[in-house]
């Protein structure tokens, strides 16, 4: 009853069944900002008739279900075993701890629960990761139709192929072959081989595996079963699965082998590409998994960190509202009160410049300026809490360093960002070090520190987004792992590249 949008180039479209029309008019307008086509019904009639239309997802609060109960709900998202339900975001007053929420978290598959009252931002992202969520899931479906399909095709190829057969004669006679067998080894007219110009034919990968196979035949009366490539006059190549046994005279001894051939190259065809297919939605299932997660982590840590200054704001605010007339306590409040709002501030530039990144919104203003400049002004930048933590800085650029066509603001935004990243985890009495180097044709900044150090197993995820090699919300340092993310796509939009090395903690 219920599907995506027949366009896949239409943006999503979430159907919004909230308790006002106000509500519905505010989220609308929000969600056209992320992207998404808001569409909003007033009820249970209004959603399946939208539903029929078409529809990427549901966000719902827990008021209008309550109205007009679970059942009705259910049978509209999740009609028969054999349907997908559509993706569904409840806002409800008690998370899923809620009664209504319990119900429908035992009858949905795709159903997502947030506590009121939640962030917009947390909203969007909700719904956004329910519908990426959704999508995987019809691609494995249309994975495994393929799967099935080519194990059919993998049947009826077999019951297709011709048999050819072979003799050869014991201890020393040639091989005879009919013409099947001698077409499988792309020989058109000799009726006999001797066993070593016979070998010649095969892949040479395969030739000691295969004299092998049949020397515990002849020798031991073990089964002949073994699937070699064959190689063509023209170069190319073709599998054949050999089976074969001996026999024996009267006294024991092996007297003929002999047995069947047969092309097995479709199947072999067939066996890659199912393998490549399952490989492929194996590897779409674990990154599946690990982007679920990571959103899980990341969620609870952005709550984190941006709780924890507001925690230090309004404890001061309490603190002056009820004392303002200590001066050193005055001046103490503002200082950390502006201290955490530049904090909180520098949380929302990195969400936001990772989402201009994402979206392809940022452009550089290119000029070509001396670095030295720039590099000087992100290291004034942060020597105040560098100072504070007792942290040296130190910079080395050449004197005849050739100017550098940048956008200064964005080049000045990493290496602020480096910076910051090498005094957080420098202890006190280190020292963090800006050096430029000249390369043929280029200009190398490095930015060292004498800190804790990187584990080998984080240092090739370094880079990537939300990415902490201590996720936990009692980590010692602080941030939302975007810093390091925002300094490499800078990097490469500039056309340059970036790495990181570290001997380990």
């Amino acid at each position: 009853m219920s599907g995506p949008c027949a366009d896949p180039a239409a943006p999503p479209r979430v159907l919004l069944w909230v308790t006002t029309q106000r509500d519905a008019s505010i989220t609308q307008r929000l969600f056209r900002s992320a992207g998404m086509e808001g569409c909003a019904v007033r009820s249970l009639h209004d959603l399946a008739g939208e539903l029929r239309r078409g529809a990427d997802a549901l966000l719902a609060t827990e008021e209008v279900v309550k109205v007009e109960g679970i059942e009705p709900l259910v049978r509209l998202l999740h009609p028969d075993e054999a349907s997908a339900d559509l993706p569904t975001v409840l806002l409800t007053k008690g998370g899923s701890g809620s009664i209504l929420a319990s119900g429908l978290l035992a009858r949905l598959q795709n159903l997502t629960i947030l506590e009121r009252p939640a962030p917009i931002s947390s909203i969007i992202s909700a719904v956004q990761s329910a519908i990426r969520a959704t999508k995987r899931q019809r691609d494995l479906v249309e994975q495994m139709k393929r799967i099935r399909e080519l194990q059919e095709q993998f049947t009826m190829a077999l019951r297709g192929s011709e048999l050819g057969t072979f003799r050869y004669p014991l201890p020393h006679g040639p091989i005879h072959w009919d013409a099947q067998c001698r077409a499988h080894f792309f020989v058109a007219n000799a009726e006999t081989m001797e066993v070593e110009p016979f070998f010649q034919l095969l892949h040479p990968e395969d030739r000691e595996r295969t004299r092998q196979a049949l020397t515990r035949s002849v020798a031991q009366g073990e089964k002949y079963d073994v699937e070699y490539r064959v190689i063509a006059p023209s170069g190319a190549v073709r599998w054949i699965r050999a089976t074969g046994q001996t026999l024996h005279d009267e006294h024991g001894a092996p007297k003929d082998f002999s047995g069947t051939t047969q092309d097995v190259t479709a199947r072999k065809r067939l066996e890659e590409e199912r393998n490549r297919l399952l490989e492929s939605e194996r590897a779409a299932r674990v990154a599946g998994d690990r982007a679920n997660r990571l959103k899980d982590e990341f969620l609870a840590t952005l709550g984190h960190e941006l709780r924890t200054p507001l925690n230090a704001i309004t404890g001061w605010v309490e603190v002056l509202r009820m004392d303002a007339g200590d001066p050193e306590a005055f001046d103490e409040g503002l200082q950390v009160i502006e201290r955490n709002v530049r904090a909180q501030a520098q949380l929302i530039d990195d969400l936001l410049d990772v989402s201009r990144i994402a979206s392809g919104k940022v452009r550089l203003n290119l000029k070509a300026i001396p670095l030295t400049p720039v590099l000087a002004a992100a290291l004034e930048t942060v020597r105040p809490s560098a100072q504070a933590k007792g942290v040296r800085l130190a910079i080395s650029c050449p004197a005849d360093a050739p100017p550098v066509l940048v956008d200064s603001a964005r080049l000045q935004q990493v290496v602020w960002n480096l910076l910051t990243n090498a005094i957080k985890f420098t202890p006190r009495g280190g020292e963090v070090a800006i050096r430029v180097t000249r390369l043929p044709g280029a200009l190398e900044i490095a930015v060292a520190d004498t800190g804790e150090g990187i584990p080998p197993d984080f240092l090739p995820y370094v880079f990537e987004r939300f990415r902490q090699a201590d996720g936990s919300e009692s980590r010692p340092h602080g941030g939302l792992g975007l810093g390091l993310s925002i300094v490499k796509n800078l990097v490469e939009m500039h056309g340059g590249t970036v790495r990181a090395e570290s001997p380990g903690p």
